[in-house]
């Protein structure tokens, strides 16, 4: 091939710091992230190897093989200068710079890095592919990994090499990897169009409609809605008192906010309106972004709620993370799912367990998830369960 240049193994890093920089030092030129072969003195360039296993110092995180590093420029190590950068698991503020080769316990001063290629540090780890934009602010968070800030849109979609398909969301409380996740949004709004109290506002074209908080709406029921809270949830308009012929349904991409006790919110339509809201007689329901607020199953009460998807890792309370929807997982079993050879449908339970169909009752309303991948003759069958929430 004529156009053939090298390997990509290398980059050239100039120094921009205005000191030496060492070799063996972590260094980045653009979203090129390598390691120095030599000293790069001030305003001078050299080479990097941006491809390979490097032995780096850390701070007093605990990590897992396989699992996500990133780099803190203004870490601590546990052995060398304070602030002079190091390897962490905190990908708040941080940079991906690629994965744990070995594991490395709290006390051990370095850790064994594959860094991560550019191209796989903008789209999470290769083959894992993330179908939207991080955050401003935000950095690459894998899968396997749960976070105290958020990276992405909740709702934003990702998909592993197998096929499995998963979701960004927020957690309100403990989530198990062997239990199902459910929505607890509550901030559902519902009633009659009120005025539209601005020129424009609710028109054929318009892009904006207000709609009127009760008291007891919002996710605290107290009539409270914060600003942009409902982002990436719906908006149905125009489907009650005979209109169904004129129905809307858009995503919302802003709100204003509303205090204790409701009133008046404007809301933002992802699509401009192709039929006028009507004070009155135009019907309005919203409901929140359904990643908005994920409970784990072993949370109390969850009767009457959707489950949306299984956490891959235990995510504490408030934290991000990604949910699967779709593909293979372990489920804890609250019966004996797959009695018999043909028992293969599996339902979900209020406690984040799942029962098979032969125990279920589907007249009740119990939501199906999946099916057994595999059962023996005798209905002797692992609940490994192929989910279908997506």
């Amino acid at each position: 091939m004529r156009n053939y240049r090298s390997e990509g193994r290398d980059f050239l890093y100039t120094n921009a710091t205005g000191a030496t920089v060492a070799a063996g030092s972590v260094v980045f030129q653009g979203t090129l992230v390598g390691v120095l072969y030599a000293d790069v003195a001030a305003g001078a360039s050299g080479s990097a190897r941006q491809l390979g296993e490097f032995e780096l110092p850390k701070d007093a995180s605990t990590f897992v093989a396989g699992g996500a590093i990133f780099w803190d420029a203004d870490g601590n190590p546990l052995v060398g200068t304070a602030g002079s950068g190091c390897c962490t698991t905190t990908a708040a503020a941080n940079t991906l710079i690629g994965r744990a080769q070995a594991a490395a316990a709290t006390g051990v001063a370095t850790v064994l890095v594959q860094l991560q290629p550019a191209l796989e540090a903008l789209t999470d780890f290769s083959p894992d592919a993330i179908f939207g934009q991080v955050l401003s602010g935000g950095t690459a968070q894998a899968i396997h990994v749960a976070s105290a800030t958020a990276n992405y849109p909740l709702g934003t979609k990702a998909m592993d090499i197998a096929g499995d398909v998963y979701r960004y969301a927020y957690g309100l409380g403990q989530h198990h990897p062997g239990f199902l996740s459910w929505h607890d949004s509550k901030v559902t709004i519902a009633g009659a169009a009120p005025a539209q109290t601005a020129a424009g506002l609710g028109a054929i074209g318009s892009s904006l409609v207000v709609v009127t908080v009760a008291n007891d709406d919002g996710f605290a029921a107290n009539g409270a809605v914060g600003l942009n809270e409902l982002v990436g949830g719906r908006i149905i308009l125009n489907h009650g008192g005979g209109g169904e012929l004129l129905m809307q349904n858009r995503r919302i991409t802003a709100n204003t906010a509303v205090a204790i006790g409701g009133g008046a919110m404007t809301v933002t339509l992802d699509r401009p309106l192709t039929a006028a809201v009507t004070v009155a007689t135009s019907f309005i329901e919203v409901i929140g972004n359904k990643w908005a607020h994920m409970r784990g199953g072993l949370t109390t009460g969850t009767g009457g709620k959707a489950s949306f998807g299984g956490a891959p890792v235990v995510a504490l309370l408030n934290q991000y993370g990604w949910f699967r929807t779709s593909g293979d997982q372990w489920i804890c079993p609250n019966s004996n799912p797959g009695l018999n050879a043909n028992d293969r449908e599996v339902f979900a339970q209020a406690n984040g367990t799942i029962i098979g169909g032969e125990d279920a009752t589907v007249e009740s309303g119990m939501q199906r998830i999946g099916f057994i991948v595999e059962n023996s003759a005798d209905g002797d069958g692992p609940p490994i369960i192929h989910m279908q929430l997506e």
